[in-house]
């Protein structure tokens, strides 16, 4: 990290599991620590950290990652740094009915388009002209992956983090192209 570096930190999915019962994650003290400190370290250096909430997992698991989105944008106030509530604006988007209630079939239409599923492989495939080799179609049938997004999630994501930087002050900004 150099001074002008620009620093995005996206963490909280692998956080939010309870420590005391996986033996993996933080509590939300430490993850808000953690944070902090990524922050001051990246500012002594002269770089700038940009503090973006996590994708939703297409799950009912929203509430554990909504809270590490309000620690995120706690930290983001008490250090000064652009908070960007990607889970807020993806959840409304992906997860949630029109009514802001969660929706299993809103989140199921979500997880067949923009994760690592069967359907969304097989639509790839179909619109790309590319085949998936025989182990990624195992992993696939087998252990639906409710966290990583397909090519046409991470586009989503990354044009949604785009529009919510346009929204800011942050210097970043300057670098966006419509």
């Amino acid at each position: 990290v150099a001074p002008g570096d620009f620093v995005m930190i996206n963490f909280g999915l692998n956080d939010f599991y309870n420590i005391s019962e996986t033996g993996k994650g933080t509590t939300i003290e430490q993850y808000k620590d953690n944070l902090t400190l990524f922050c001051t370290t990246i500012m002594e250096k002269g770089a700038t950290p940009i503090l973006i909430s996590t994708i939703p997992e297409c799950k009912e698991n929203y509430k554990s990652l909504q809270a590490r989105a309000v620690a995120m944008s706690e930290v983001a106030a008490s250090v000064g740094v652009t908070f960007l509530d990607l889970n807020t604006t993806l959840n409304a988007e992906w997860i949630f009915d029109s009514e802001g209630n969660y929706s299993a079939d809103k989140t199921l239409e979500t997880f067949n388009y923009y994760y690592l599923s069967e359907p969304a492989f097989k639509r790839l495939e179909q619109e790309w002209g590319k085949t998936v080799t025989d182990a990624k179609w195992e992993y696939i049938q087998t252990t639906p992956d409710r966290t990583h997004p397909n090519e046409d999630g991470a586009e989503c994501i990354a044009a949604t983090i785009a529009k919510l930087l346009s929204e800011t002050n942050n210097p970043l900004t300057k670098y966006l192209v419509d």
